[in-house]
């Protein structure tokens, strides 16, 4: 149905949703039959509403905010715990693919950096600010500890140990930072609904992609600026109107 919003990770089966209406997040746990395409699910929902989430790449624990609050989920156990409380509300989270690292970034354009953002006591944060506005987007890069975000000020941010590099003029807002796990390129989406590629190599746009709302809108349709997406090896999905799925 319209207004979901879905997470792949890297194991097999595992499917997390979030409802945008009642906020819950909902875990589904599937078990695939590859003969006759049958499966059982077992469901956890987390009752208090989130505002962003993420699941980590071995699929045991989801990581989501809560107005300033950032919180953690056992997905086995169905512990939950507080692991920062932040003084602003928080509107962005990513997880790196990898490494035990995380990324909370704040309406005010401040990032937080999260080590050991699973393990329940640590309430250690490193603070990085270059952004004047919220932050639409963040991603890190696949085999090493470089983050990248954006936000309304159109510039594409690397940081590096916790010095910023600036891509100005990408065309639009930022609202969506992907890394691709060939690690040699990102993928953003704007406001304007394009989806820009940049190369790292030579840190240009490489490829721009504009209107990807292919689907006119019916009279009467709520209005839609963001896209939800997510990344392959090779291929870009997206669904950028309700009930359609682009590649």
């Amino acid at each position: 149905s319209s207004g979901i919003n879905a997470e792949w990770p890297l194991r097999p089966g595992f499917l997390v949703t979030r409802n945008s209406e009642s906020g819950n997040v909902v875990t589904t746990i599937q078990k695939h039959c590859a003969a006759t395409l049958e499966h059982k699910s077992d469901t956890l929902i987390i009752k208090k509403p989130c505002d962003n989430f993420q699941i980590s790449s071995c699929g045991n624990f989801i990581l989501f905010t809560r107005d300033t609050r950032v919180r953690v989920v056992n997905t086995c156990t169905c512990a939950t715990f507080t692991r920062f409380t932040h003084d602003t509300d928080l509107c962005s989270v990513t997880l790196h693919p990898t490494r035990n690292l995380a990324a909370v970034a704040d309406v005010n354009g401040r990032i937080c950096l999260l080590n050991d953002w699973n393990v329940k006591g640590c309430t250690e944060a490193t603070v990085q600010h270059w952004h004047a506005n919220k932050v639409g987007g963040m991603g890190f890069a696949p085999r090493s500890e470089v983050l990248f975000s954006g936000g309304a000020e159109s510039v594409l941010v690397k940081w590096l140990d916790g010095e910023p590099q600036f891509l100005p003029r990408i065309g639009g807002g930022i609202q969506h930072v992907l890394c691709p796990e060939s690690g040699d390129i990102v993928v953003l989406v704007t406001e304007d609904t394009a989806l820009h590629v940049v190369s790292l190599n030579t840190w240009s746009v490489t490829f721009k992609l504009c209107n990807i709302l292919k689907r006119p809108r019916k009279t009467g349709e709520k209005t839609r600026t963001t896209t939800d997406i997510a990344c392959t090896k090779s291929d870009v999905l997206f669904s950028s109107t309700p009930g359609f799925l682009q590649v």
